[in-house]
């Protein structure tokens, strides 16, 4: 939450479906660019990019958060973000929107028992026109932490 009591995140699409990421917590956004595949990883790996000369290891929210694949296009994007251990991460998203200033008032962390993986939503914040579910980007972390442990990713 800023200084100025709004709540600042980059919004997303995934289908008809909006969720959010904290401004703060995203080092880049890119347009889709060739993924090289990584053999024997979990599902919601897609594989690696190569982002000034770091290998990245890039997840699908689709496939993270329960959705079919979707054909990637032109609104495709690979949005960056790091772990608290400076570690960097990929989500593939089918479209990145603008950025979102909401009033603190239309922000509730109460994220009700049907939401679909709601273990990764830290909160719902309601727009003039949206609902958008916040990522818990903690919950994420720890959760694909845990599948590099078990799978050596």
């Amino acid at each position: 939450m800023g200084d100025s009591g709004d709540y600042r995140i980059i919004s997303l699409n995934l289908g008809r479906e909006y969720y959010g990421i904290d401004l703060f917590d995203i080092i880049s956004i890119i347009r889709y660019t060739n993924i090289t595949p990584v053999p024997l990883t979990n599902d919601i790996f897609i594989g690696v990019i190569n982002v000034r000369g770091l290998i990245i290891p890039v997840v699908s929210l689709r496939r993270f958060l329960g959705f079919e694949d979707a054909p990637y296009d032109d609104e495709t994007r690979i949005v960056i973000v790091q772990d608290e251990d400076k570690q960097e991460i990929a989500f593939l998203a089918d479209r990145v929107n603008d950025v979102v200033s909401v009033e603190h008032d239309r922000y509730s962390d109460e994220v009700s028992d049907t939401i679909e993986n709601r273990k990764f939503i830290k909160g719902i914040l309601r727009t003039d026109d949206n609902l958008i579910s916040i990522l818990d980007l903690n919950a994420v972390f720890e959760f694909i932490g845990a599948i590099k442990e078990r799978r050596d990713v």
